[in-house]
């Protein structure tokens, strides 16, 4: 496992903003069943905005109860589909609390239950993977999630495979301000001159944590285009785990279980949306333990604390310290990233996040 560690904000493409605690009604979607059984609920979206015209269907999974839950956009790669690949997809991430929507893209195997829809033209494979008409189909995936009253806006991720991946890749440094994280499998950087993969300006515009995962035996998606997405996130100092699976095939990859495991903790790690100033503690008992970080100084709030230790994120122990109660820690000698911390209450021990900037 290789990991570079930076946060970063920039702000990017104007945005409708939605609560996530609001729902605001979209004109030509309909859901239809029910998302929280088993084969989920599918929905239709037909309208035309700013000229241009969707005629779209995917599928929804949502766990049950009323949220607000984070929620994943869901990206099939070629010859797949929302009812394949992403329904496969969405039945392991929803184990995970997270609800998961998906849509068909110009790349997907079209057939008599499967139309091509738009915007986009099926035949033309110039509009397949990181095109701008895949592009307009998942941020309409993101509209209709924003529309919903139980799904977290500020805790959108997206995830895909192979063509699915290259337009993952797109969304990430396209639209970076309304995601929390990314994740691919077989995915990468390859020709930039052809229009299924992002091209490098794109992939510089990238700033939130990424995951990614390449089988060494893939023969359709060389894993020299994910050592390329490497060298540039390596480049630009961006946050990012990329594991490499040997003796893995293309479509082994997608199904690998030790690859969702990782990315499953990759992801409750980084779903939240991380913003300067917030406290990003994941407990849902904060006032028993408040951390603040300011001016390298950190700051435990408890009168019953006796001890911390502070880990990178691949479990490395940084730092370890005795404390009395509401003391200040020195932390300067600890790099800017995100981190974490373990506090001792007691016989009681606290896991929090903290971001050291």
């Amino acid at each position: 496992m290789r990991m570079i560690k930076k946060i970063g904000f920039i702000v990017g493409i104007v945005m409708f903003v939605f609560s996530f605690t609001i729902s605001a009604q979209l004109s030509g979607f309909t859901l239809t069943g029910n998302a929280e059984n088993a084969s989920g609920a599918k929905w239709t979206y037909s309208n035309t905005v700013d000229g241009v015209v969707y005629e779209l269907q995917g599928i929804l999974y949502k766990p049950a109860g009323n949220g607000p839950f984070p929620a994943v956009i869901i990206n099939h790669g070629t010859g797949g589909s929302s009812l394949s690949y992403s329904t496969n997809v969405a039945r392991q991430m929803i184990a995970w609390g997270y609800i998961c929507i998906a849509t068909n893209y110009t790349h997907a195997a079209i057939s008599t239950s499967i139309p091509c829809g738009s915007p986009g033209d099926c035949a033309d494979q110039k509009t397949w993977g990181a095109s701008n008409d895949n592009l307009f189909r998942a941020m309409k995936c993101w509209d209709i999630l924003a529309s919903l009253n139980y799904v977290d806006t500020f805790s959108i991720a997206a995830f895909g495979h192979s063509r699915g991946a290259f337009l993952t890749i797109a969304l990430a440094g396209i639209y970076p301000e309304k995601f929390s994280c990314f994740g691919h499998t077989a995915g990468g950087v390859g020709n930039t001159s052809d229009g299924t993969y992002a091209s490098e300006a794109v992939v510089n515009k990238i700033n939130k944590p990424y995951i990614f995962h390449h089988g060494d035996a893939d023969v359709t998606v060389p894993i020299v285009y994910d050592n390329n997405l490497e060298k540039i996130f390596i480049k630009n100092g961006l946050l990012y785990n990329y594991y490499i699976y040997p003796g893995l095939t293309h479509q082994q990859m997608s199904t690998d279980a030790t690859m969702f495991t990782r990315t499953k903790d990759f992801f409750n790690l980084y779903i939240t949306r991380v913003k300067t100033g917030l406290n990003i503690n994941s407990s849902t008992d904060q006032k028993a333990l408040l951390l603040q970080v300011k001016s390298k100084q950190l700051k435990i709030e408890n009168a019953n604390v006796t001890a911390l230790q502070i880990y990178n994120l691949t479990g490395q122990q940084l730092l370890s310290s005795t404390v009395i109660p509401n003391q200040e820690i020195d932390i300067s000698s600890i790099r800017n990233s995100l981190y974490i911390c373990k506090v001792s209450l007691g016989s009681n021990v606290i896991s929090r996040k903290i971001i050291v900037q």
